[in-house]
């Protein structure tokens, strides 16, 4: 099979709901036309994970438990440091197809994918953290060095700082809106200009701006948000329009084979219960204590003293966790932020290493899509106290049990959706760097007062200045002659995005699985292309 030039552009965290929707009311041409020439699949993110486990799984082809990177900040092994940052340009265990594609002597063009290590040494050029949401504490760079420099000479640096938040401290919305709206104008000039200079066989660039609009904004869009304000029109909208003139600039401008839009993870309000959660957690982890200890014969746990002293209940709480649930209780929702702030951060960092050593289960850091949680295990933390194997499990099981049971009692709804225990999900050889459980919200409505009968009530929020987050809708368009345009049945892996892209550049993919496995998409295209 001859390979084609394939151009792949990446609408991230675009919600494929309103994609859909607005491509079919022509509101989005360009889109709309290209989806009409496409074989598309809705996609499947990695069980329990976002955004920040998504985008790595799709430009390496394997999920989390593999690549090791769920959210920016994680365990530092052997520790209880729960807020070591991950070192995209170091930390990965695995790595980004381009680099595959490269070594197989394809020219590529790698653009602002985020989450991504910066690659060097590639058949071709990478930027890296230029116009990306939430840098946090990332800097620009690429291959070759001085692309970075030349690129911010050439356009312009990036004005949003690293995260929206602070951005929007010193402006009004309606500046965000008109910054990420000349971001997006940049990013398709600057798109055009260098996929130009060079006749690559594989260009990649992701937008980032329907990312921050869709954190930041979001109940300027949704009628039903109980902050909903209409005062600015839909500025999701018109983020979702200028993209659309943004492709049809660079789909006229340049001229590829296959054409790859993929968009999401999606958007939807964001409620959740990630303040006050920990409560929950020690309450549970206290019942938990009580019923081992009531129930020894049920148990394969040699009791001795050492034993004894590990199964002690947890009574002590420390200055930090105090003084938060006394800010949750008695001031309003606002002040909370700026209260926990003032809390010195090697306080917070101290207290919060000291209490996970002495508990059997603790929080680790996570978006606000769920909760993420840590079992202390022996051999693994430095003072481990749940042992692994049916110890481990049995704990797991108490905590769907119990979990089970809370409610949100505004709406009498499960306060979660879905509990996910990961070692029954992955396997791969990073599975001891993520959480051990991760508990998704039911976000159908507000949450502030949630309990059970077992557990008691509790005062619960999701504290943040982001009013949308992130849902698990992800969309996949493939525009190829070679391919009659359709939607195909089932749900396709983000992981098999990267072996669709290998064969369509004839390359062939190490680390797919086994043919059985094979989505639609990779069928359709095998029978097709390589038959």
């Amino acid at each position: 099979m001859k390979s084609q030039k394939v151009l792949f552009i990446g609408l991230d965290s675009v919600e494929p709901e309103l994609l859909k929707q607005w491509c079919k009311s022509g509101e989005l041409k360009t889109l709309n036309r290209i989806w009409e020439q496409s074989v598309w699949s809705d996609v499947s993110i990695p069980k329990g994970f976002s955004n920040g486990a998504m985008w790595p799984s799709l430009f390496t082809g394997v999920d989390p438990s593999v690549h090791s990177r769920y959210n920016y900040r994680c365990i530092e092994l052997g520790t209880y440091n729960i807020n070591r940052y991950f070192q995209e340009d170091v930390d990965y265990q695995a790595i980004p197809f381009w680099v595959e594609f490269s070594n197989r002597g394809k020219r590529v063009g790698i653009v602002d994918v985020p989450r991504a290590p910066l690659t060097p040494n590639i058949n071709g050029v990478q930027i890296v953290d230029w116009l990306t949401h939430d840098r946090r504490s990332a800097i620009t760079r690429s291959y070759p060095a001085g692309l970075a420099q030349e690129t911010i000479d050439t356009f312009c640096a990036d004005e949003m700082g690293e995260r929206p938040e602070a951005y929007l401290e010193s402006h009004s919305q309606q500046e965000f809106i008109e910054l990420l709206k000349k971001r997006i104008d940049i990013r398709a000039e600057q798109t055009i200009q260098l996929a130009s200079q060079t006749d690559y066989d594989f260009y990649m660039t992701v937008f980032g701006e329907p990312h921050d609009i869709g954190h930041m904004s979001w109940h300027l869009h949704d009628a039903t948000h109980l902050q909903y304000d209409n005062s600015l029109g839909d500025p999701v909208k018109d983020i979702y329009i200028a993209l659309d003139r943004a492709v049809e600039k660079i789909m006229t401008s340049l001229n590829y084979s296959e054409v790859v839009i993929f968009s999401g993870p999606g958007m939807t309000d964001n409620y959740g219960a990630n303040e006050g959660f920990d409560q929950i957690l020690q309450k549970t982890e206290e019942r938990y204590i009580q019923h081992r200890q009531g129930q020894k014969s049920l148990f394969s746990i040699e009791i001795n003293q050492s034993d004894h002293k590990r199964s002690a209940p947890v009574q002590r709480r420390s200055f930090a966790a105090q003084l938060k649930s006394i800010i949750r209780r008695y001031l309003p929702k606002e002040l909370r932020g700026k209260i926990y702030g003032k809390l010195p951060a090697a306080v917070r960092k101290r207290e919060q290493k000291l209490m996970a050593g002495q508990q059997l289960l603790f929080g680790l850091p996570f978006g606000n899509t769920g909760f993420a949680i840590r079992l202390n295990v022996v051999g693994r933390e430095p003072s481990g106290r749940i042992n692994p194997g049916q110890e481990y499990d049995q704990i797991c099981d108490f905590l769907r049990q119990s979990l089970a049971d809370v409610k949100n009692l505004d709406t009498g709804e499960p306060l979660i959706s879905e509990f996910i225990q990961l070692d029954q999900c992955y396997s791969g050889q990073a599975l001891n760097v993520l959480p051990d459980i991760i508990v998704n919200w039911n976000r159908k409505a507000p949450i502030s007062r949630v309990g059970s009968e077992e557990l008691g009530e509790f005062s619960v929020s999701c504290y943040t200045r982001r009013t949308g987050e992130h849902n698990e809708n992800a969309l996949v368009w493939l525009k190829s002659d070679r391919l009659q345009p359709q939607q195909l049945d089932g749900v396709m892996p983000v992981e098999h995005i990267a072996p669709m892209i290998a064969r369509l550049l004839d390359v062939k993919w190490e680390n797919e699985a086994s043919p059985n496995s094979k989505t639609t998409l990779l069928k359709m295209i095998d029978e097709t292309l390589y038959r």
